[in-house]
């Protein structure tokens, strides 16, 4: 006897059965065929590094700046002036002091050099001092200074080539005086670890430091007189600053500057 007829609703519930387990099994194909052995993705990977290259961590941008340690900002051509280098003392020529001391008016012969020196002057007298120099006819050239009062101070002495020949010095004065002609290591020194030098009156300052890619320095003066600075290097000297009363502003070095003498009768600093 045949089987009897499955009925209408055991047909279409065996339907949606085959159905379910054809997706299933469609599904478990895809996955398998997605996911590799050992569980990772098919996904693309970024190449390998360079052998030995060291990857950055984290999302760190570049940093700013100049990465060679010899690129320091203001080296260049720019206006900004470099850092100024400590260096040894300047090598300047020596030679033996010349003393002299008179009172009033008086003429003192002198050895000549080629080289510029440091000529110290003392007056104590209250009605000032001037000193000329002068040649060998016994004619005055250029006055060196001239300062009311009770005075010292150094200044720098120009060699006679870099001017009208000379080869005597004309003291005028009231009372008794001092002079000597020192060698450039004699004056005064600016220490690298300085960033500032001051003083008053006249004075010659020689540098422990190097200026580098002509260095700017503000300067200050306080006083009703004459304010005046030059430079010295190995080309001979150069005027940097000439104003009468208080000054403030900026003066600029070649990196060959050795010395800066001041002339003034008051107060200032240079600083760098």
């Amino acid at each position: 006897m045949p089987p009897e007829s499955l009925s209408t609703g055991a047909k279409i519930a065996l339907g949606g059965a085959a159905a379910g387990t054809l997706l299933l099994v469609l599904i478990l194909i895809g996955y398998f065929a997605w996911v590799r052995p050992g569980g990772t993705s098919g996904a693309a990977e970024p190449p390998p590094s360079p052998s030995g290259a060291v990857e950055p961590e984290g999302d760190e941008e570049p940093q700013d700046g100049p990465r060679d340690p010899e690129d320091r900002p203001g080296d260049g051509d720019g206006g900004e002036a470099g850092p100024q280098d400590p260096g040894a003392p300047p090598e300047f020529a020596e030679f033996e002091v010349q003393e002299f001391s008179g009172s009033g008016r008086t003429t003192v012969d002198i050895e000549t050099s080629e080289e510029p020196r440091l000529l110290s002057i003392s007056n104590k007298g209250a009605g000032g001092i001037s000193v000329w120099s002068v040649d060998s006819e016994a004619e005055t050239q250029w006055e060196v200074i001239r300062r009311g009062g009770g005075y010292e101070g150094r200044l720098l002495l120009t060699p006679p080539s870099m001017i009208d020949d000379y080869d005597a010095l004309l003291v005028h004065a009231d009372g008794d005086w001092e002079i000597s002609l020192q060698p450039l290591s004699a004056a005064d020194r600016w220490e690298a670890t300085e960033t500032e030098y001051g003083g008053s009156g006249d004075d010659v300052v020689q540098l422990l430091w190097s200026p580098n890619n002509f260095s700017r320095l503000d300067v200050t003066h306080t006083g009703s007189s004459n304010f005046s600075l030059r430079s010295y290097d190995d080309t001979g000297t150069s005027s940097l600053v000439n104003e009468i009363g208080d000054y403030e502003g900026q003066i600029t070095l070649t990196p060959r500057t050795v010395l800066i003498e001041v002339q003034s009768q008051g107060t200032w600093t240079i600083t760098r």
